[in-house]
């Protein structure tokens, strides 16, 4: 299940991505192009079961891109309609431990014509989770089977 919602800047958008059925996308369908390298980030590489990760995908303001593309392990998992004059886009994962991978993102742009051009993939994030849950206030941790 994934949701979208414009934040309050007008210059961000994010989304919300259940992965529970993560690994059934299509491989990732942009093959690395010519146009620049969107910069990728994420709040953290080591989460636990059942916590939230954000990613954020920042393109160039020279960059005219129409799709954004978050990809793990090489498979697309999500993509989004690129707003103009919008600089980043936002992913939030609810993490489970199957989410551990390496995710990267791009953007595409479709010209007048329809023709499509790609832009290389950016640096790619490994992300790893365990299963140990800490719960605030009682002081003890929850394994989960895997």
């Amino acid at each position: 299940m994934v949701s979208t919602r414009i934040g309050p800047e007008k210059s961000k958008a994010f989304c919300v991505l259940d992965t529970s059925n993560a690994g059934l996308g299509h491989p990732c369908a942009m093959s690395p192009g010519d146009l620049p390298a969107p910069v990728f980030y994420m709040n953290t590489f080591h989460a636990q079961d059942d916590e939230q990760v954000f990613f954020h995908c920042s393109i160039d303001r020279h960059t005219a891109a129409t799709r954004i593309v978050f990809c793990k392990d090489g498979v697309e998992v999500y993509s989004l309609k690129a707003q103009q004059g919008q600089l980043s886009y936002f992913m939030v994962l609810n993490v489970t431990r199957g989410s551990s991978g390496t995710y990267t993102c791009g953007y595409q742009h479709r010209n007048e014509s329809n023709w499509v051009r790609s832009s290389a993939l950016s640096a790619s994030r490994n992300l790893t989770v365990t299963g140990e849950t800490w719960h605030w206030g009682t002081g003890r941790h929850r394994s989960r089977p895997p």
